[in-house]
């Protein structure tokens, strides 16, 4: 059975290319004239052509509207829920700040308090002290030859003279009157002799200096009883006490002993210099 061909209308007299939709045939040739379907196959406009009215356009405008609202409106959901968290975790950091710099403030407030407290405190003391001062003056002023401007003189010196040495020992008038023990103070001479035996020195310094210190000709020109006589010193070396009864033998120590022994001198193993550290050797005859 000879059958045309759908598309040039020829009769097929060879192999032919059946249409997947009406049978209808076609030559290969023709077949290539047609367009290409999504899945690979030949599509021909053989079937009968479905109308589209209005009323069908609207409907797939409306079709695509909603479809594209509902797009939209995921996208747009998403997008606020984004903005929604990051305004949210902005929303904790500001919080955590604004408590941070809270504490701060309360700090501050705080600290000013406090201030303000010392202050007006040290403004009293400061003005209790420029009374003290100007009572003082006044006091002075009003004294003037009297017996209390030894006093004030004496307490003056002391106040404008800091950094001295304090001399202990030194026995203090039993006198009633200021002006009498004034007077014997002044007349009071105080020698001081200061030696710095450097370390490592041999014996033969250690004999030298401590027999001049026994000779009682010495003493004598320095004006003093060998019962007044006191040695503070850092020989550089341990401390001596305690060398014999230990059964350590130390011959600076045994020459420093000696010399202790001859004037009845007792060691001192307390006593601090200006730096707040005990010196290493202090012998006197006050106790």
């Amino acid at each position: 059975m000879s059958r045309e061909c759908k598309y040039c209308s020829n009769v097929i007299v060879t192999d032919y290319v059946k249409c997947p939709v009406c049978d209808s045939a076609y030559y290969p040739g023709c077949v290539k004239q047609t367009k290409v379907s999504p899945n690979g196959g030949y599509q021909k406009c053989c079937c009968r052509k479905n109308s589209f009215t209005l009323s069908d356009f609207r409907s797939l405008i409306k079709e695509k509207n909603v479809a594209l609202s509902i797009a939209i409106k995921k996208d747009f959901s998403y997008q606020l829920k984004t903005v929604v968290t990051s305004v949210e975790s902005l929303t904790v950091t500001v919080n955590k700040n604004n408590a941070l710099l809270n504490d701060r403030i309360s700090a501050v407030e705080t600290v000013n308090k406090t201030l303000e407290t010392n202050l007006a405190i040290l403004e009293t003391k400061v003005a209790n002290n420029a009374e003290c001062v100007s009572s003082l003056i006044n006091h002075m002023g009003i004294a003037g030859c009297s017996s209390n401007a030894a006093v004030l003189e004496e307490v003056e010196e002391r106040l404008t003279r800091r950094g001295n040495i304090l001399i202990f020992g030194v026995s203090e008038s039993k006198e009633a009157s200021k002006e009498t023990r004034e007077a014997h103070d002044r007349s009071l001479v105080i020698n001081i002799m200061v030696t710095y035996i450097p370390p490592d020195l041999n014996i033969q310094v250690y004999t030298d200096f401590l027999e001049a210190l026994s000779s009682l000709d010495a003493v004598d020109t320095m004006h003093m009883d060998a019962s007044e006589l006191v040695i503070l010193g850092d020989f550089n070396s341990p401390m001596f006490y305690g060398y014999f009864n230990s059964g350590n033998f130390c011959a600076k120590a045994e020459v420093v002993q000696s010399f202790a022994t001859f004037l009845n001198l007792i060691q001192y193993n307390n006593v601090p210099n200006h730096m707040g550290r005990v010196l290493d050797l202090v012998f006197g005859s006050i106790e």
